[in-house]
C-alpha cells in the first residue's frame, strides 16, 4: 500500500504541475515517444472473458487487463512545459550507475512542488533505441530516486519497462517488470513481480485469441489458453513444473 500510495502522489504531482504553460521542446528526443500511448487498451480481451463465471477465464481475463494497465505507466513519460530543461543526465541513488556510454543525447525536464517535491522526466538515445525514465526527489532531499525505466527500439519492435518503490533508496530489483515484442499480428509480454513470479503472455492482435504461462521461481505452474471466441483450456502443474495436477476447459 506504501508503495502504490507513493507512485499515485507522484503521478499526481507530475500532471498538475506539467499543465503549466509551454516550453520550447528540443527536436529529436522532445519527439520520442514509448508504444502503447496515454489512453485506450493494448489487447482486447474477447467479451466472454469477462462475462464469464469460470475463475480461470475471469484469470485469463485479469491477466490481460494487467498488459492494458501499462498504460498508466507510459502515459507517464510525457514532456511537461514550463519546466527546467537540461541536458545533464540524472542519476537515480538506487540505480547504481545507469549512465551508459553508449548513450548518445539527453534531454532533462525538471519541475518542482514546494510541498511534494520534484520529478524529472529524462530521455535519452542511442543509434537503434530511447530510454525514458522518470525519478523523484522528495521536499528537502539531496538526491533522486529513479521509480520507472523504459526502454524501447525506435522500429517499435520491443522494449521494456521497469517499476520501482519511489520510496525506497537503495539498489535493487524492481518491484515490476513489463517486457514486450512485437511480430506478424502478435504481442508477447513478460511480466515479473518482484522477481520471482512472472506470466508470459502471447495475444494474437487480428483473432484476440491466445495463450499464458503463470511461472513460480521460473517453475510453470499454469497454462491458460482461450480462441477467438473466448472459450479455453486450462492446465495447474506440479512443484517440479511438468506434472499435470488437474485441468479442464471453459
Amino acid at each position: 500500500m506504501k508503495f502504490c500510495n507513493a507512485l499515485i502522489l507522484v503521478f499526481c504531482l507530475a500532471i498538475v504541475i506539467s499543465c503549466s504553460k509551454k516550453s520550447d521542446p528540443a527536436p529529436s528526443l522532445a519527439n520520442a515517444t514509448i508504444s502503447f500511448g496515454k489512453s485506450g487498451q493494448i489487447v482486447t480481451p474477447p467479451s466472454a472473458l469477462g462475462n464469464s463465471q469460470d475463475t480461470h477465464a475471469l484469470e485469463v481475463y485479469g491477466d490481460l487487463m494487467e498488459i492494458n494497465s501499462l498504460i498508466n505507466y507510459t502515459s507517464a513519460f510525457t514532456i511537461p512545459s514550463g519546466v527546467i530543461k537540461t541536458t545533464t543526465p540524472i542519476v537515480g541513488v538506487n540505480v547504481g550507475g545507469r549512465v551508459a556510454s553508449t548513450q548518445q543525447d539527453y534531454l532533462v525536464y525538471i519541475w518542482s512542488d514546494p510541498t511534494y517535491g520534484s520529478v524529472a522526466y529524462q530521455v535519452s538515445e542511442t543509434t537503434v533505441s530511447y530510454t525514458f525514465e522518470l525519478f523523484y526527489k522528495a521536499t528537502g532531499a539531496t538526491v533522486w530516486v529513479r521509480y520507472l525505466d523504459a526502454e524501447e527500439k525506435k522500429d517499435k519492435t520491443s522494449g521494456f519497462m521497469n517499476i520501482y518503490d519511489p520510496t525506497y533508496t537503495k539498489v535493487g530489483p524492481p518491484d515490476i517488470s513489463y517486457v514486450w515484442t512485437r511480430g506478424t499480428n502478435t504481442l508477447n509480454f513478460v511480466i515479473t513481480y518482484l522477481t520471482y513470479t512472472k506470466i508470459v503472455v502471447n495475444y494474437n492482435t487480428q483473432t484476440k485469441a491466445g495463450d499464458i504461462e503463470a511461472y513460480e521461481s521460473n517453475v510453470l505452474s499454469e497454462k491458460l489458453t482461450w480462441d477467438t471466441l473466448g472459450h479455453g483450456t486450462w492446465t495447474d502443474y506440479d512443484t517440479d513444473g511438468t506434472t499435470v495436477i488437474s485441468s479442464g476447459t471453459w
